[in-house]
């Protein structure tokens, strides 16, 4: 058969050399097959969908283009020994089932065969022998398994490899030798169990990598490490439910992974802080249902997130804290989504522009929620909205909003109250919303409340003020009579004073001066007014002794008063006066060297109580003060 092949297209080039001479156009147009359309300026020619079964081999040798998709050929072999120049070669949907050897050795050329959509069960290491200059390769859509040892070693200049939607089980580790320049890998759609981690360490160029629709459930740790320039991850609809906390380092320039429609239960929070490059992140369509604190921790770069389909009822409020640039964020069709707390997206203020939380269980959302600078899109169709006076700020953007079509804001509806239930929220007015009595109703509690915050903030300053600088600001301080400056705990102060009265009529009820009791708790500022306080006791003490020893000699009654002499011996001392009550000072007064003379004998001046004040107020232990007796 291959013998045949070559006699066949060794016929026709003989028969192309002898025709030579003739004029092109006569011979493009006398060889173009029925129902093909050939174009001899831009040597193309267009044979899609025409039903031949054969190549045709008596086009112009100097054809770059050949369109052969959707007919019924089953094999090339050397049919396109005579096509020299060819650069693009579409040969997809068709029922090929082997490249055979060396079927493209003349094709050095070529850039983009496409052999997708054929019958293709293996290849062999000399399918592709000859295309040194091919570009991009499809073979998607066929029925391969298995990929051999150096199948594509001769693709030096191979930058796009398309093994998608076959039943390939297996990668030898030596499939992709010799692709040095290959960028583009997609294995979507095939059954691998497992990722062919050693497969690509002959892809050191790679930076696009298409896994999805596999058979894998856990990504294992450092599943990708040797493709360290790969920008692009995608690996969705594989049932993954484990990804390892070390699986993406390495991919220090990743910046795009989809990760939807897997099995995944919680956000893999940890894996995804070695990618600090990624800028967009596909979660939809798992099993999350919590956006935890810092979910998406060290992706700064993080531009687009989508989370969509999941069964995700709460969203921290620190969930994005350090996701500073994204852009776009899509919330959509999350049934169990029914609120998203202030301040949720406060640190995307000068980011966001974007933000869906389409068909989610949302009833209410606070105009401070996405009161962002740059927000210019915001779409709420499909939410169970309350639509109350809360609402009106939605009212006013969907009135004067650009960016969002007519359909989308007739999309907006009431869920309750039941009267406004399914009525466009654009449509109504704050009337509807009872925003009148209600606003009404909040003016006066905010009144009331503002009004008594501001009268207890005043009342706890003047307190605290007069405390501090001991004013004297009724009803808050006062000067207390018996303490003899400004005291601002009146009530205990007052007690004082009234228990000092009373003693004092009842010991003497003829006397108009009133002699205070050393028991009582002495309030005070600081020790001079202590020691001024004691003073003027001690010396109504002493004037009060006096008029009862006159009183008292008048009436012929024997005194125990001290004689004046002695009393005069104790000039450096003050004389204290001290019955029953007074016991229990007694001890502490003695030990005290508190007054000059002239405090005792109520003479003094000015200038004498400023320098009695001066003395020496540390007592001297164990020294005996001379005592009267009443």
């Amino acid at each position: 058969m291959f013998f045949s092949g070559d006699l066949v297209a060794l016929t026709i080039w003989i028969i192309m050399i002898l025709t030579s001479t003739i004029d092109k156009n006569v011979v493009l147009a006398t060889f173009c097959p029925p129902r093909c359309k050939c174009n001899e300026i831009k040597l193309l020619v267009f044979c899609n969908e025409t039903q031949i079964d054969l190549v045709p081999i008596m086009l112009n040798p100097q054809l770059k283009k050949l369109y052969l998709r959707g007919n019924r050929i089953k094999n090339i072999y050397s049919s396109f020994i005579v096509y020299q120049e060819l650069q693009y070669l579409d040969l997809s949907n068709n029922l090929i089932g082997d490249t055979g050897k060396k079927s493209f050795i003349m094709q050095q050329k070529l850039k983009v065969l496409l052999l997708n959509g054929n019958n293709l069960t293996q290849l062999n290491n000399l399918s592709f022998y000859g295309l040194e200059s091919l570009y991009l390769l499809d073979l998607s859509h066929n029925l391969l398994s298995e990929i051999y040892s150096r199948i594509f070693m001769s693709l030096n200049k191979l930058e796009w490899l398309d093994l998608s939607s076959n039943q390939i089980t297996h990668i030898n580790k030596e499939a992709f030798f010799g692709l040095l320049n290959l960028k583009r890998l997609n294995l979507h759609g095939n059954q691998l169990k497992h990722i062919p981690t050693q497969s690509f360490y002959h892809l050191q160029s790679l930076v696009a990598l298409n896994l999805s629709s596999n058979r894998f459930t856990e990504i294992p740790e450092m599943a990708f490490s040797p493709l360290t320039i790969l920008e692009e991850l995608i690996i969705d609809s594989c049932s993954i439910s484990a990804i390892h906390l070390r699986a993406f380092i390495h991919l220090s320039n990743l910046n795009y992974l989809d990760l939807q429609n897997n099995r995944m239960a919680n956000v893999p929070t940890e894996s995804l802080s070695y990618v600090t490059t990624l800028r967009t992140l596909n979660l939809s369509n798992n099993l999350i249902t919590t956006l935890k604190r810092k979910a998406f921790k060290n992706l700064t770069h993080l531009q687009t997130l989508t989370i969509s389909s999941c069964p995700l009822s709460q969203i921290d409020k620190d969930a994005f804290i350090d996701n500073v640039n994204l852009n776009r964020l899509v919330l959509e069709n999350n049934k169990k989504l029914s609120h998203i707390e202030m301040g949720t997206f406060e640190e995307q203020d000068n980011s966001l522009e974007y933000l869906s939380l389409r068909s989610n269980m949302i009833g209410f959302l606070d105009w401070q929620t996405i009161n962002l600078k740059r927000l210019h899109y915001i779409d709420l169709q499909q939410n169970p909205l309350v639509c109350n006076c809360s609402l009106s700020w939605l009212i006013a953007y969907l009135k004067h909003s650009n960016m969002i079509s007519q359909s989308q804001k007739d999309q907006v509806k009431c869920y309750f109250p039941n009267h406004l239930y399914g009525k466009k929220l654009i449509t109504l007015s704050e009337t509807d919303l009872s925003c009148s009595k209600l606003n009404s109703t909040m003016k006066t509690v905010v009144n009331i409340f503002t009004y008594t915050a501001m009268l207890i903030l005043i009342m706890t300053m003047m307190i605290v003020i007069c405390r501090k600088h001991k004013w004297c600001m009724p009803p808050f301080c006062c000067i207390c009579r018996q303490c003899r400056f400004c005291c601002c705990c009146c009530q205990n102060c007052c007690s004082i004073e009234s228990s000092s009265t009373s003693s004092s009529s009842t010991s003497s009820p003829s006397s108009s001066s009133t002699i205070p009791s050393s028991s009582q708790p002495i309030i005070v500022g600081d020790h001079h007014l202590l020691y001024q306080r004691q003073y003027y006791q001690k010396q109504q003490q002493y004037h009060y002794s006096h008029q009862q020893y006159t009183e008292n000699q008048n009436d012929g009654v024997q005194n125990q008063l001290p004689a004046k002499s002695k009393l005069e011996n104790s000039l450096y001392y003050p004389t204290i006066i001290i019955n029953d009550e007074l016991t229990r000072d007694k001890q502490q007064i003695q030990q005290q060297k508190l007054y000059h003379y002239p405090y005792r004998t109520g003479t003094m001046t000015n200038s004498t109580r400023t320098s009695a004040l001066s003395v020496d107020l540390h007592p001297t232990p164990n020294r005996s003060l001379p005592i009267a007796h009443i």
